[in-house]
């Protein structure tokens, strides 16, 4: 008797949909591709007027969609991938997502995926719907603005840095001090920067 093929079945994930009048709903999916018009969910509690169960939402209805780290999988360091750069993503609603994406993807009319820039952020992977984008923001760090304006050289930003680091662990250790004493530290920690003292 010949074996009969069997159905691949489609993965099921739980996401948050970010939506276009700035709610937030949980729902399942059982396949996600951003090019769809509409998006099947199924919804386990109520939203609105609808009843916990399985609809089509219609993708001018979402601004982007968020799937959280799968239950019982550990926080992973976010990887620095060649490519991927720093930005902060806002959406319908006034939400911030800091993430990392692929520069060639943000001319994507449809949208593109971002990753979360910190490892415990509850919703590690992000796609962005262009129309629920209200701006992106390329995030600079401090360091990199003060060499781009000359305030500092690279070795100079270098040397601050491990000040910083130092200053800060013996901050840890101690764990103990007056609010006054981190702030020298603090301001001490700038100047060396400022300075190229290390």
């Amino acid at each position: 008797m010949a074996k009969q093929p069997t159905r691949r079945q489609p993965k099921v994930r739980e996401v948050t949909l970010f939506l276009m009048n700035a709610a937030e709903i949980s729902a399942v999916v059982s396949a996600f591709s951003p090019v769809k018009k509409k998006l099947r969910v199924e919804l386990r509690e109520p939203w609105g007027h609808r009843e916990p169960g399985r609809y089509k939402l219609k993708i001018d209805q979402i601004a982007c969609v968020a799937f959280p780290r799968p239950k019982g999988v550990p926080p992973s360091k976010p990887a620095d991938q060649p490519g991927l750069h720093e930005y902060k993503v806002h959406i319908v609603g006034g939400i911030q997502f800091s993430v990392r994406v692929k520069s060639a993807q943000l001319d994507n009319p449809v949208g593109f995926w971002g990753r979360a820039v910190v490892e415990n952020h509850p919703f590690p992977k992000v796609f962005f719907y262009r129309h629920g984008v209200e701006v992106i923001e390329e995030a600079q760090r401090l360091g990199s603005l003060l060499v781009k304006q000359g305030a500092v050289d690279s070795e100079q930003l270098r040397r601050g840095l491990e000040a910083q680091r130092q200053v800060r662990s013996r901050l840890v250790e101690r764990r103990s001090g007056s609010a006054r004493a981190h702030r020298r530290a603090a301001t001490r920690s700038v100047h060396w920067i400022r300075r190229g003292w290390g």
